[in-house]
């Protein structure tokens, strides 16, 4: 089997396993499925294709609601541009999220006008209970995210562990409220496919870098 298909039976496991979890634990006023407005669903998806349109190693197979820090109900598939970084993390962090927060930016700034405009970048808490919009919110005015192309939300605690599942980012909570978590960056194409992922904090994987530049590059229209 070649590595490709490796990676894909990889990711169509992780997928199917995702999709298998139970138990949602709804938090108070975060939208569930029906409750996620239509146009935000749908944002990413092809006119008039079905969510079983998206490609069999997507991620976006296992789309959640989520509600992002201005308390806006969207959903993990909903994006406009042509890539998406991914990440996770908890407002409460001492060290690795700012860092990670460090990294996304870095990122960025090694792109184009161009490739920034035709890339988003997700911010997951793995901690919803206490990451209410109102305290994401202050995360971003603490940390100065004011980019509309990031966003930074959260999803019910039985949609994160799905999500942190199909992105491959191992967490723990702890007894004193921390969490024990990877740090690392996802970088999906517009149809939710993993194309790159980052684990070096700080300065990324110049690896990593080229993945994000090629996928951000906006196709020439004829």
């Amino acid at each position: 089997m070649t590595r490709l298909k490796r990676v894909v039976a990889t990711h169509r496991s992780i997928l199917f396993a995702a999709v298998a979890v139970s138990g949602l634990v709804p938090i108070p006023g975060l939208a569930l499925d029906a409750d996620v407005p239509a146009v935000a669903v749908a944002a990413r998806r092809p006119a008039g294709a079905a969510s079983s349109a998206w490609p069999a190693d997507s991620l976006y197979q296992v789309d959640v609601p989520l509600q992002t820090s201005t308390g806006v109900s969207t959903s993990f598939s909903a994006s406009r541009a042509g890539a998406r970084i991914v990440t996770m993390f908890y407002s409460n962090c001492p060290m690795a999220c700012p860092l990670t927060i460090d990294t996304l930016r870095n990122v960025d700034s090694a792109l184009s006008d161009a490739q920034r405009a035709n890339l988003d970048i997700l911010m997951l808490t793995m901690d919803p209970v206490r990451d209410t919009p109102a305290a994401l919110t202050s995360l971003r005015m603490e940390r100065r995210i004011t980019d509309e192309r990031w966003t930074v939300a959260r999803a019910s605690l039985g949609d994160t562990r799905k999500l942190a599942a199909v992105l491959g980012i191992q967490y723990r909570a702890l007894d004193n409220g921390d969490f024990d978590h990877a740090s690392e960056l996802v970088l999906l194409d517009e149809q939710g496919r993993v194309l790159a992922r980052n684990r070096k904090m700080g300065a990324p994987e110049p690896e990593f870098l080229v993945a994000v530049r090629a996928a951000a590059t906006p196709t020439p229209k004829n």
